[in-house]
């Protein structure tokens, strides 16, 4: 069997520069309260940067546990930890 792939359309977040409203469209357009001063922004876009970012955290975390992992050992060997009294 096929697989058939379809790709979806991008979905536009809205925001009204003169009432504050805020809605999803398939394409920009005018707000009900008859203001063409729209912003708009790509859901895929967002999605691209949010995973963009997650990737950055991910490297991030790993260096961080590969520092702590070279500070708990000194070249290989165990740094022996205070104790406490």
């Amino acid at each position: 069997m096929d697989t058939i792939i379809c790709e979806l359309p991008d979905v536009v977040r809205l925001r009204c520069r003169a009432c504050d409203e805020i809605w999803a469209a398939l394409e920009e357009e005018i707000c009900r309260c008859g203001s063409s001063d729209v912003a708009t922004e790509s859901l895929n876009e967002i999605l691209r940067s949010l995973a963009q970012a997650e990737e950055r955290v991910d490297q991030l975390l790993y260096g961080i546990r590969e520092h702590v992992q070279y500070l708990r050992t000194e070249h290989g060997r165990l740094v022996r930890q205070p104790q406490r009294v």
